[in-house]
């Protein structure tokens, strides 16, 4: 029996898409937005939170402690910065239409909060 005439352009753009997603990392995927909901609030953004303040804090103080010098802020927040935004994207573009859903509608307004948040606390950062 000859298979040729069920396939169709749309079922083999289907399989070319899924083989291309299995294959990207879960960064790359995360940043497109081809996560879940729950991964990127909590894989991504919570752990990525953590990881960063991690990233800033312990550095900054075991230079405190050693030298009674506090470092650059440009070495201590571009990395904070890095994460947090790239959370922030992640999270945005894996949040359900708000028109359809009220779960994307609170995603996308924790993600406009937390952007405003950052902002607030570099400013205060820098002007010291």
């Amino acid at each position: 029996m000859n298979t040729e005439i069920y396939k169709t352009p749309q079922s083999e753009l289907v399989l070319e898409n899924q083989i291309q997603t299995k294959h990207k990392s879960f960064l790359t995927r995360a940043f497109h937005g081809e996560i879940k909901l729950w991964q990127a609030f909590w894989l991504v953004y919570v752990l990525g939170l953590l990881l960063s303040l991690f990233i800033v804090v312990v550095p900054e103080l075991i230079v405190l402690s050693l030298y009674q010098v506090r470092l650059p802020h440009a070495l201590t927040f571009i990395p904070f910065l890095v994460i947090f935004l790239f959370s922030l994207v992640a999270l945005w573009r894996s949040a359900p239409d708000p028109k359809i859903s009220i779960l994307g509608a609170l995603t996308k307004i924790l993600v406009i909060l937390s952007g405003i948040w950052c902002v607030y606390v570099m400013n205060n950062i820098l002007t010291g």
